[in-house]
Protein backbone atom coordinates (compact mmCIF):
# COMPACT_ATOMS: atom_id res chain seq x y z
CA UNK A 1 0.00 0.00 0.00
CA UNK A 2 1.23 3.22 -0.59
CA UNK A 3 2.12 6.37 1.19
CA UNK A 4 -1.06 8.21 -0.01
CA UNK A 5 -3.27 5.47 0.59
CA UNK A 6 -2.59 5.03 3.67
CA UNK A 7 -2.79 8.27 3.99
CA UNK A 8 -6.50 8.21 2.99
CA UNK A 9 -7.13 4.84 4.77
CA UNK A 10 -6.59 6.41 8.17
CA UNK A 11 -8.89 9.31 7.57
CA UNK A 12 -11.85 6.67 6.84
CA UNK A 13 -10.93 4.57 9.79
CA UNK A 14 -11.32 8.09 11.64
CA UNK A 15 -14.32 9.04 10.45
CA UNK A 16 -15.68 5.45 11.22
CA UNK A 17 -14.23 5.62 14.77
CA UNK A 18 -15.91 9.24 15.12
CA UNK A 19 -19.11 8.32 14.42
CA UNK A 20 -19.55 4.98 16.32
CA UNK A 21 -18.09 7.30 19.11
CA UNK A 22 -20.93 9.71 18.46
CA UNK A 23 -23.50 7.11 18.25
CA UNK A 24 -22.66 6.21 22.02
CA UNK A 25 -22.38 8.84 23.80
CA UNK A 26 -25.98 10.48 24.98
CA UNK A 27 -26.37 14.07 23.94
CA UNK A 28 -24.88 16.30 26.16
CA UNK A 29 -27.34 19.37 27.67
CA UNK A 30 -25.01 22.13 25.69
CA UNK A 31 -25.65 20.16 22.55
CA UNK A 32 -29.17 19.67 23.21
CA UNK A 33 -29.72 23.25 24.23
CA UNK A 34 -28.08 24.03 20.45
CA UNK A 35 -30.97 21.67 19.21
CA UNK A 36 -33.40 23.88 21.23
CA UNK A 37 -32.55 27.12 19.44
CA UNK A 38 -32.32 25.18 16.04
CA UNK A 39 -36.18 24.71 16.54
CA UNK A 40 -36.50 28.03 17.08
CA UNK A 41 -35.16 29.75 13.99
CA UNK A 42 -33.96 33.02 14.56
CA UNK A 43 -30.95 35.32 13.64
CA UNK A 44 -29.73 35.49 17.45
CA UNK A 45 -29.92 33.73 20.47
CA UNK A 46 -29.60 34.52 23.91
CA UNK A 47 -25.75 33.12 24.90
CA UNK A 48 -23.89 33.47 21.09
CA UNK A 49 -25.00 34.43 17.76
CA UNK A 50 -26.59 31.78 15.63
CA UNK A 51 -24.56 29.90 13.38
CA UNK A 52 -24.66 26.78 14.77
CA UNK A 53 -28.68 26.51 15.23
CA UNK A 54 -28.55 27.77 11.39
CA UNK A 55 -26.19 24.33 10.91
CA UNK A 56 -28.09 21.87 12.75
CA UNK A 57 -31.23 23.82 10.58
CA UNK A 58 -30.12 22.80 7.73
CA UNK A 59 -29.48 19.03 8.70
CA UNK A 60 -33.22 18.40 10.19
CA UNK A 61 -33.94 16.65 7.32
CA UNK A 62 -32.00 13.91 9.03
CA UNK A 63 -34.13 13.85 12.38
CA UNK A 64 -33.07 14.66 15.39
CA UNK A 65 -30.82 11.89 16.84
CA UNK A 66 -27.09 12.07 18.45
CA UNK A 67 -25.35 10.96 15.14
CA UNK A 68 -27.08 13.81 12.75
CA UNK A 69 -26.58 16.34 15.54
CA UNK A 70 -22.75 16.03 15.60
CA UNK A 71 -22.25 15.60 12.05
CA UNK A 72 -20.91 18.95 11.45
CA UNK A 73 -18.59 18.91 14.07
CA UNK A 74 -17.46 15.12 13.08
CA UNK A 75 -16.92 16.06 9.66
CA UNK A 76 -14.89 19.54 10.37
CA UNK A 77 -12.02 18.21 11.45
CA UNK A 78 -11.47 15.93 8.84
CA UNK A 79 -12.41 19.05 6.73
CA UNK A 80 -9.75 21.04 7.88
CA UNK A 81 -6.90 17.90 8.10
CA UNK A 82 -7.69 17.38 4.12
CA UNK A 83 -7.54 21.46 3.92
CA UNK A 84 -4.09 21.36 5.58
CA UNK A 85 -2.70 18.42 3.24
CA UNK A 86 -3.68 20.01 0.03
CA UNK A 87 -2.45 23.84 1.18
CA UNK A 88 0.98 22.04 2.26
CA UNK A 89 1.40 19.77 -0.23
CA UNK A 90 3.72 20.09 -3.83
CA UNK A 91 1.55 21.00 -6.88
CA UNK A 92 3.54 18.01 -8.75
CA UNK A 93 4.23 14.38 -7.69
CA UNK A 94 8.07 14.56 -8.17
CA UNK A 95 10.86 12.05 -6.09
CA UNK A 96 12.35 16.10 -5.54
CA UNK A 97 9.19 16.27 -4.03
CA UNK A 98 8.60 13.56 -2.06
CA UNK A 99 10.30 15.04 1.26
CA UNK A 100 7.48 18.10 1.25
CA UNK A 101 4.49 16.02 0.37
CA UNK A 102 5.89 13.58 3.97
CA UNK A 103 5.62 16.67 5.45
CA UNK A 104 2.21 17.59 4.45
CA UNK A 105 0.86 14.12 5.42
CA UNK A 106 2.58 14.33 8.72
CA UNK A 107 1.11 17.79 9.42
CA UNK A 108 -2.39 16.57 8.67
CA UNK A 109 -2.39 13.49 10.70
CA UNK A 110 -0.57 15.44 13.63
CA UNK A 111 -3.81 18.07 13.05
CA UNK A 112 -6.02 15.14 12.85
CA UNK A 113 -4.96 12.70 15.60
CA UNK A 114 -4.55 15.03 18.40
CA UNK A 115 -6.97 14.29 21.63
CA UNK A 116 -8.64 17.45 20.99
CA UNK A 117 -9.37 16.71 17.28
CA UNK A 118 -9.86 13.23 17.57
CA UNK A 119 -12.33 13.22 20.22
CA UNK A 120 -14.33 16.04 19.39
CA UNK A 121 -17.76 14.78 17.84
CA UNK A 122 -19.69 17.33 19.97
CA UNK A 123 -21.42 20.36 18.57
CA UNK A 124 -20.67 23.39 19.92
CA UNK A 125 -20.70 26.84 19.08
CA UNK A 126 -17.00 26.54 18.41
CA UNK A 127 -17.99 24.12 15.84
CA UNK A 128 -18.87 26.56 13.38
CA UNK A 129 -16.46 28.64 14.86
CA UNK A 130 -13.27 26.41 13.82
CA UNK A 131 -14.50 25.82 10.19
CA UNK A 132 -14.80 29.58 9.36
CA UNK A 133 -11.89 30.12 11.27
CA UNK A 134 -9.75 28.14 9.15
CA UNK A 135 -11.86 29.04 6.00
CA UNK A 136 -11.33 32.61 6.15
CA UNK A 137 -7.66 32.07 7.32
CA UNK A 138 -6.59 29.97 4.21
CA UNK A 139 -8.23 32.58 1.52
CA UNK A 140 -6.53 35.43 3.31
CA UNK A 141 -3.10 33.43 2.92
CA UNK A 142 -4.26 32.29 -0.73
CA UNK A 143 -4.78 36.21 -1.41
CA UNK A 144 -1.81 37.43 0.27
CA UNK A 145 0.36 34.94 -2.12
CA UNK A 146 -1.36 35.42 -5.48
CA UNK A 147 -2.18 38.90 -4.67
CA UNK A 148 -6.12 38.21 -5.75
CA UNK A 149 -8.31 40.76 -4.31
CA UNK A 150 -11.64 37.99 -4.78
CA UNK A 151 -9.62 36.25 -1.94
CA UNK A 152 -9.33 38.93 0.28
CA UNK A 153 -13.28 39.72 -0.12
CA UNK A 154 -13.55 35.74 0.52
CA UNK A 155 -11.93 35.74 3.50
CA UNK A 156 -13.49 39.01 5.32
CA UNK A 157 -17.13 37.48 4.36
CA UNK A 158 -16.16 34.21 6.07
CA UNK A 159 -14.80 36.00 8.83
CA UNK A 160 -18.07 37.62 9.42
CA UNK A 161 -19.76 33.96 9.37
CA UNK A 162 -17.03 33.44 12.04
CA UNK A 163 -18.69 36.70 14.08
CA UNK A 164 -22.01 34.68 13.35
CA UNK A 165 -20.34 31.83 15.56
CA UNK A 166 -18.81 33.25 18.28
CA UNK A 167 -17.39 36.28 19.86
CA UNK A 168 -13.52 34.79 19.70
CA UNK A 169 -13.00 35.16 16.30
CA UNK A 170 -12.16 38.74 17.15
CA UNK A 171 -8.65 36.70 18.70
CA UNK A 172 -8.23 35.88 14.82
CA UNK A 173 -9.27 39.97 14.11
CA UNK A 174 -6.59 41.22 16.25
CA UNK A 175 -4.23 38.35 14.37
CA UNK A 176 -4.71 39.63 11.40
CA UNK A 177 -4.07 43.30 12.21
CA UNK A 178 -0.95 42.51 14.03
CA UNK A 179 -0.04 40.66 10.59
CA UNK A 180 -0.35 43.70 8.71
CA UNK A 181 0.70 45.95 11.01
CA UNK A 182 4.25 44.38 11.91
CA UNK A 183 4.94 42.20 8.70
CA UNK A 184 6.32 44.80 6.52
CA UNK A 185 5.44 42.92 3.13
CA UNK A 186 2.29 42.88 4.40
CA UNK A 187 1.79 46.55 4.52
CA UNK A 188 1.86 47.25 1.25
CA UNK A 189 -1.79 45.63 1.16
CA UNK A 190 -3.59 47.30 3.92
CA UNK A 191 -5.89 48.88 1.56
CA UNK A 192 -7.12 45.25 0.56
CA UNK A 193 -6.95 44.34 4.57
CA UNK A 194 -9.61 47.33 4.93
CA UNK A 195 -11.79 45.59 1.69
CA UNK A 196 -11.71 42.50 4.04
CA UNK A 197 -13.00 44.20 6.73
CA UNK A 198 -15.28 45.72 5.35
CA UNK A 199 -16.84 42.28 3.83
CA UNK A 200 -16.83 41.02 7.40
CA UNK A 201 -19.20 43.99 8.55
CA UNK A 202 -22.53 42.67 7.27
CA UNK A 203 -22.72 40.06 8.96
CA UNK A 204 -21.38 41.76 12.07
CA UNK A 205 -23.83 44.64 11.45
CA UNK A 206 -26.74 41.54 11.42
CA UNK A 207 -25.57 40.31 14.77
CA UNK A 208 -25.80 43.96 16.24
CA UNK A 209 -29.28 44.48 15.03
CA UNK A 210 -30.59 40.87 16.63
CA UNK A 211 -29.23 42.64 20.22
CA UNK A 212 -30.55 45.64 19.27
CA UNK A 213 -33.88 44.51 19.31
CA UNK A 214 -33.38 41.64 21.71
CA UNK A 215 -32.09 43.34 24.91
CA UNK A 216 -28.38 43.19 23.88
CA UNK A 217 -28.68 39.54 25.83
CA UNK A 218 -26.10 37.62 24.14
CA UNK A 219 -23.45 40.77 23.86
CA UNK A 220 -24.53 41.35 27.63
CA UNK A 221 -24.05 37.51 28.47
CA UNK A 222 -20.65 37.63 27.19
CA UNK A 223 -18.85 40.67 28.02
CA UNK A 224 -20.52 41.40 31.22
CA UNK A 225 -22.63 38.56 33.12
CA UNK A 226 -20.45 35.14 32.68
CA UNK A 227 -17.25 38.09 33.76
CA UNK A 228 -18.99 39.33 36.93
CA UNK A 229 -16.37 36.70 39.29
CA UNK A 230 -13.12 37.64 37.79
CA UNK A 231 -9.68 38.06 39.67
CA UNK A 232 -6.37 38.60 38.92
CA UNK A 233 -4.61 35.10 39.54
CA UNK A 234 -1.45 33.33 38.58
CA UNK A 235 -3.32 30.03 39.12
CA UNK A 236 -5.42 30.34 36.16
CA UNK A 237 -2.18 31.29 33.97
CA UNK A 238 -0.67 27.99 35.38
CA UNK A 239 -3.49 26.36 34.19
CA UNK A 240 -3.25 27.79 30.68
CA UNK A 241 0.38 27.19 30.04
CA UNK A 242 -0.51 23.23 31.49
CA UNK A 243 -3.38 23.26 28.91
CA UNK A 244 -1.36 24.30 25.70
CA UNK A 245 1.43 21.50 26.61
CA UNK A 246 -1.61 19.19 26.75
CA UNK A 247 -3.17 20.69 23.45
CA UNK A 248 -0.29 20.23 20.97
CA UNK A 249 2.08 18.19 23.39
CA UNK A 250 5.30 19.25 24.61
CA UNK A 251 7.40 18.18 21.72
CA UNK A 252 6.09 20.66 19.31
CA UNK A 253 6.77 23.23 21.45
CA UNK A 254 10.35 22.08 21.97
CA UNK A 255 11.12 21.72 18.61
CA UNK A 256 9.64 24.84 17.72
CA UNK A 257 11.88 26.45 20.09
CA UNK A 258 14.55 24.78 18.71
CA UNK A 259 13.94 25.85 15.22
CA UNK A 260 13.08 29.17 16.22
CA UNK A 261 15.61 31.07 14.09
CA UNK A 262 14.83 29.54 10.80
CA UNK A 263 11.12 30.61 11.19
CA UNK A 264 11.74 34.39 9.36
CA UNK A 265 14.05 32.26 6.81
CA UNK A 266 10.53 30.71 5.81
CA UNK A 267 8.31 33.71 4.16
CA UNK A 268 5.08 33.90 4.09
CA UNK A 269 4.82 29.94 4.50
CA UNK A 270 6.26 30.30 7.95
CA UNK A 271 5.39 34.25 9.23
CA UNK A 272 1.91 34.08 8.48
CA UNK A 273 0.77 30.87 10.30
CA UNK A 274 2.65 31.61 13.13
CA UNK A 275 1.19 35.17 13.76
CA UNK A 276 -2.38 33.54 13.39
CA UNK A 277 -1.29 30.93 15.98
CA UNK A 278 0.88 32.99 18.44
CA UNK A 279 -0.80 35.90 18.52
CA UNK A 280 -4.40 34.49 20.07
CA UNK A 281 -2.33 32.27 22.50
CA UNK A 282 -1.03 35.16 23.70
CA UNK A 283 -4.11 37.70 23.98
CA UNK A 284 -5.79 34.32 26.00
CA UNK A 285 -2.59 34.22 28.23
CA UNK A 286 -3.46 37.49 29.43
CA UNK A 287 -7.27 36.43 29.70
CA UNK A 288 -5.99 33.96 32.28
CA UNK A 289 -4.41 36.59 34.28
CA UNK A 290 -8.40 37.28 35.01
CA UNK A 291 -10.32 33.83 34.51
CA UNK A 292 -10.00 30.42 33.52
CA UNK A 293 -9.20 29.70 29.89
CA UNK A 294 -11.77 27.01 28.76
CA UNK A 295 -9.71 24.32 26.23
CA UNK A 296 -12.22 24.86 23.89
CA UNK A 297 -11.30 28.56 23.26
CA UNK A 298 -8.37 27.50 21.72
CA UNK A 299 -9.93 24.83 19.41
CA UNK A 300 -9.93 27.22 16.50
CA UNK A 301 -6.60 28.09 16.62
CA UNK A 302 -5.05 25.15 16.59
CA UNK A 303 -4.32 24.01 12.87
CA UNK A 304 -2.12 27.36 12.35
CA UNK A 305 0.72 26.52 15.06
CA UNK A 306 0.70 23.17 13.03
CA UNK A 307 0.99 24.63 9.16
CA UNK A 308 4.02 26.92 11.42
CA UNK A 309 5.98 23.80 12.37
CA UNK A 310 5.42 22.52 8.58
CA UNK A 311 7.82 24.79 7.80
CA UNK A 312 10.59 24.17 10.06
CA UNK A 313 10.47 21.05 11.65
CA UNK A 314 11.92 17.97 10.31
CA UNK A 315 10.08 14.76 8.73
CA UNK A 316 11.41 13.20 11.99
CA UNK A 317 10.79 15.92 14.42
CA UNK A 318 7.05 15.87 12.86
CA UNK A 319 7.21 11.44 13.11
CA UNK A 320 8.19 11.58 16.31
CA UNK A 321 5.12 14.68 17.28
CA UNK A 322 2.56 12.47 15.66
CA UNK A 323 3.62 9.48 17.30
CA UNK A 324 3.45 11.32 20.74
CA UNK A 325 0.03 12.31 19.34
CA UNK A 326 -0.69 9.30 18.43
CA UNK A 327 0.24 7.18 21.87
CA UNK A 328 -1.47 10.18 24.02
CA UNK A 329 -4.76 9.68 21.83
CA UNK A 330 -4.63 5.65 22.33
CA UNK A 331 -4.45 6.64 26.15
CA UNK A 332 -7.60 8.89 25.80
CA UNK A 333 -9.34 6.01 24.01
CA UNK A 334 -8.70 3.54 26.67
CA UNK A 335 -10.38 5.47 28.82
CA UNK A 336 -13.64 6.55 27.29
CA UNK A 337 -13.85 2.80 26.09
CA UNK A 338 -13.82 1.70 29.71
CA UNK A 339 -16.26 4.77 30.74
CA UNK A 340 -18.58 3.93 28.02
CA UNK A 341 -18.59 0.20 28.54
CA UNK A 342 -18.49 0.02 32.22
CA UNK A 343 -22.31 -0.88 33.45
CA UNK A 344 -23.93 2.23 35.01
CA UNK A 345 -24.42 0.41 38.39
CA UNK A 346 -21.22 0.84 38.94
CA UNK A 347 -21.05 4.39 39.44
CA UNK A 348 -23.47 4.43 41.66
CA UNK A 349 -21.26 5.78 44.28
CA UNK A 350 -20.00 8.52 42.28
CA UNK A 351 -21.19 12.23 42.30
CA UNK A 352 -22.06 11.99 38.77
CA UNK A 353 -24.36 8.94 39.02
CA UNK A 354 -27.81 10.98 38.54
CA UNK A 355 -26.79 12.96 35.79
CA UNK A 356 -25.37 9.65 34.04
CA UNK A 357 -28.55 8.07 34.70
CA UNK A 358 -30.29 11.28 33.28
CA UNK A 359 -27.94 10.94 30.56
CA UNK A 360 -28.54 7.64 29.54
CA UNK A 361 -31.60 6.42 30.68
CA UNK A 362 -33.49 9.62 29.42
CA UNK A 363 -35.91 7.39 27.40
CA UNK A 364 -36.91 5.16 30.06
CA UNK A 365 -37.51 8.55 32.65
CA UNK A 366 -39.93 10.00 29.80
CA UNK A 367 -41.61 6.36 30.15
CA UNK A 368 -41.94 7.03 33.94
CA UNK A 369 -43.51 10.71 33.01
CA UNK A 370 -45.72 9.11 29.99
CA UNK A 371 -48.37 9.47 32.05
CA UNK A 372 -48.64 13.10 32.88
CA UNK A 373 -47.65 14.43 29.43
CA UNK A 374 -51.57 15.10 28.97
CA UNK A 375 -52.84 17.20 31.51
CA UNK A 376 -49.11 18.63 32.35
CA UNK A 377 -46.92 21.16 31.16
CA UNK A 378 -43.26 19.32 31.67
CA UNK A 379 -40.43 21.66 33.04
CA UNK A 380 -37.20 21.17 35.21
CA UNK A 381 -35.70 23.34 37.33
CA UNK A 382 -32.36 24.30 34.74
CA UNK A 383 -31.63 24.67 31.14
CA UNK A 384 -29.31 21.58 30.90
CA UNK A 385 -31.90 19.04 31.64
CA UNK A 386 -35.13 20.47 30.13
CA UNK A 387 -33.01 20.85 26.68
CA UNK A 388 -32.17 17.15 27.10
CA UNK A 389 -35.35 16.09 28.41
CA UNK A 390 -37.25 18.16 25.44
CA UNK A 391 -34.71 16.54 22.28
CA UNK A 392 -35.54 12.72 23.47
CA UNK A 393 -39.05 13.80 24.12
CA UNK A 394 -39.60 16.00 21.10
CA UNK A 395 -41.75 18.68 22.49
CA UNK A 396 -40.53 21.89 24.41
CA UNK A 397 -39.66 21.19 28.27
CA UNK A 398 -39.62 24.95 30.32
CA UNK A 399 -36.90 25.96 32.83
CA UNK A 400 -39.19 26.78 36.11
CA UNK A 401 -37.37 29.07 38.68
CA UNK A 402 -34.59 31.66 38.48
CA UNK A 403 -32.03 29.33 36.92
CA UNK A 404 -28.74 30.44 35.86
CA UNK A 405 -27.02 33.09 33.67
CA UNK A 406 -26.34 30.97 31.36
CA UNK A 407 -28.78 29.06 28.99
CA UNK A 408 -31.43 31.73 29.66
CA UNK A 409 -32.92 30.96 25.86
CA UNK A 410 -36.28 30.43 27.70
CA UNK A 411 -36.88 33.24 28.70
CA UNK A 412 -37.47 33.71 25.23
CA UNK A 413 -39.13 30.93 24.37
CA UNK A 414 -41.75 30.43 27.24
CA UNK A 415 -44.78 33.00 28.34
CA UNK A 416 -45.58 32.64 31.24
CA UNK A 417 -47.89 34.85 31.20
CA UNK A 418 -50.02 32.21 29.04
CA UNK A 419 -49.68 29.37 31.86
CA UNK A 420 -51.39 31.05 34.52
CA UNK A 421 -53.66 28.38 35.81
CA UNK A 422 -52.24 25.29 34.21
CA UNK A 423 -50.70 22.56 35.64
CA UNK A 424 -46.94 22.35 35.55
CA UNK A 425 -44.80 19.03 36.15
CA UNK A 426 -41.24 20.12 37.44
CA UNK A 427 -38.53 17.31 37.52
CA UNK A 428 -35.37 17.90 39.49
CA UNK A 429 -32.63 16.29 41.66
CA UNK A 430 -33.33 18.59 44.50
CA UNK A 431 -36.50 17.75 46.59
CA UNK A 432 -35.65 20.99 48.58
CA UNK A 433 -35.43 23.00 45.19
CA UNK A 434 -38.94 21.39 44.44
CA UNK A 435 -40.66 22.36 47.66
CA UNK A 436 -39.73 25.69 47.43
CA UNK A 437 -41.84 26.07 44.19
CA UNK A 438 -45.26 24.51 45.65
CA UNK A 439 -45.94 28.02 46.68
CA UNK A 440 -46.61 28.95 42.79
CA UNK A 441 -49.68 26.66 42.79
CA UNK A 442 -53.02 26.22 44.20
CA UNK A 443 -52.29 22.67 44.87
CA UNK A 444 -49.11 20.80 44.58
CA UNK A 445 -47.83 17.09 45.24
CA UNK A 446 -43.79 15.60 45.44
CA UNK A 447 -43.53 12.82 44.57
CA UNK A 448 -39.97 10.50 43.61
CA UNK A 449 -38.89 8.40 40.94
CA UNK A 450 -36.13 5.52 40.87
CA UNK A 451 -34.34 4.73 37.32
CA UNK A 452 -30.93 2.33 38.17
CA UNK A 453 -31.41 3.28 41.90
CA UNK A 454 -30.71 7.26 40.98
CA UNK A 455 -33.89 8.91 42.72
CA UNK A 456 -35.72 12.19 40.68
CA UNK A 457 -37.95 14.34 42.27
CA UNK A 458 -41.19 15.55 40.73
CA UNK A 459 -43.68 18.37 41.31
CA UNK A 460 -47.02 17.94 40.05
CA UNK A 461 -48.33 21.59 40.39
CA UNK A 462 -51.82 22.61 39.75
CA UNK A 463 -53.17 26.03 38.91
CA UNK A 464 -49.73 27.88 38.50
CA UNK A 465 -50.00 31.32 39.97
CA UNK A 466 -48.63 34.05 37.32
CA UNK A 467 -48.78 36.95 39.63
CA UNK A 468 -47.05 34.99 42.58
CA UNK A 469 -44.55 34.12 40.04
CA UNK A 470 -43.86 36.80 38.25
CA UNK A 471 -43.53 38.93 41.58
CA UNK A 472 -41.11 36.44 42.93
CA UNK A 473 -39.09 34.97 40.27
CA UNK A 474 -39.85 37.01 37.11
CA UNK A 475 -39.07 40.32 38.78
CA UNK A 476 -35.70 38.62 40.06
CA UNK A 477 -34.81 37.54 36.88
CA UNK A 478 -35.18 41.33 35.08
CA UNK A 479 -33.47 42.90 37.52
CA UNK A 480 -30.33 40.29 37.61
CA UNK A 481 -30.31 39.56 33.88
CA UNK A 482 -31.76 41.80 31.89
CA UNK A 483 -30.22 45.57 33.19
CA UNK A 484 -29.51 47.19 29.50
CA UNK A 485 -26.56 50.07 30.31
CA UNK A 486 -28.27 53.58 30.18
CA UNK A 487 -25.43 54.34 27.02
CA UNK A 488 -27.06 51.38 25.07
CA UNK A 489 -29.70 52.24 22.94
CA UNK A 490 -32.54 49.53 22.07
CA UNK A 491 -35.66 48.83 19.95
CA UNK A 492 -37.31 46.02 21.85
CA UNK A 493 -37.00 43.57 24.78
CA UNK A 494 -38.87 40.77 24.72
CA UNK A 495 -38.63 40.31 28.74
CA UNK A 496 -39.83 43.95 29.33
CA UNK A 497 -42.43 43.35 26.63
CA UNK A 498 -44.00 40.47 28.25
CA UNK A 499 -43.13 41.32 32.27
CA UNK A 500 -43.04 44.84 32.45
CA UNK A 501 -40.00 46.79 32.90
Amino acid sequence: MTQQNRFYLIFGLVLLGKMLFAGLVPITGDEAYFVVWANHPDYGYYDHPPMVAWLLLSLQWLGQNELSVRLPAILTNLLIALLIYQLLKPAADHPAHQEHTAKARLTALLFLLLPVSLYNVFITTDTPLILFSFLSALSLYKALQQDRLSYYLLAGVLLGAGVLSKYLVAALGVAYFTFFLFHPPARRHWKKFLLLLLCALPLTLLNLYWNYNHCWTNILFNLLNRNKQTGIGLGNLLLYLVTLLYLYTPLLFYYLYRQRDRIAQTGLAGVYWLYLGLVPLSLFALVALKKTVGLHWLFAFVPFLLIASYAVLTVGQLKRCLQLAVLFSVLHGIVFAGFILTPLELWSKARIYRSLVFGYKQKSILKQLAPYQQDYVFATDSYSPSAVMAFYRKRPVLVFGKGSYHGRQDDLNTDYRKLDGKNILVLSKSKRRLAGFVRFFATAELLTIKQQQAEFHLLLGQGFKYNVYHREILAKIRREYYPIPSFLPYNGCYFYQKYGK
